[in-house]
């Protein structure tokens, strides 16, 4: 019922190789100038043109008849890579509206900051340190808020 396994050495079955291409970023496709495999690759995965320029290249340079089979493959490609651009599109706009929240929050608590400090100073009549000090600030703002109100002056 079961095969018997082959005693094959070690050497003759685990192997791997890594072949690396890249390929250009512009060809001109009208030319008529070939560029062979690396054209062919960069046809392929581009996001710069859509499905159906592809498979007009391919057809015009190549050769391949684009079967509905091939014509599916080409087009899952292309909505692969979209979704792949769009995913990663979304990702650093949820980042960079995080960044801004953050960037945001810091800046009006500096705002604030400074604002309660001049009314303290006013109200209490004490120096911008004693200020600082009695409403707590933290030490990497307090320098920021000093210019300010020395700006001020």
């Amino acid at each position: 019922m079961f095969k018997k396994r082959m005693a094959l050495p070690q050497k003759d079955y685990d192997l791997m190789e890594l072949i690396m291409l890249y390929p250009g970023t512009q060809y001109d496709y009208d030319q008529g100038e070939k560029h062979g495999l690396l054209e062919m690759l960069n046809i392929l995965f581009t996001m710069k043109i859509s499905a159906e320029e592809k498979k007009r290249l391919l057809e015009k340079n190549y050769g391949i008849i684009m079967t509905k089979n091939m014509d599916e493959e080409v087009e899952y490609m292309c909505n692969l890579s979209e979704g792949i651009l769009k995913q990663g599109l979304e990702q650093g706009l949820e980042q960079g509206i995080e960044i801004g929240k953050a960037q945001g929050i810091q800046e009006g608590e500096l705002i604030s900051a400074i604002k309660l400090t001049k009314n303290l100073i006013k109200s209490s009549k004490i120096d911008v340190y004693k200020a600082m000090a009695l409403l707590d600030l933290p030490q990497d703002i307090r320098k920021i808020v000093i210019e300010e109100i020395n700006k001020e002056k």
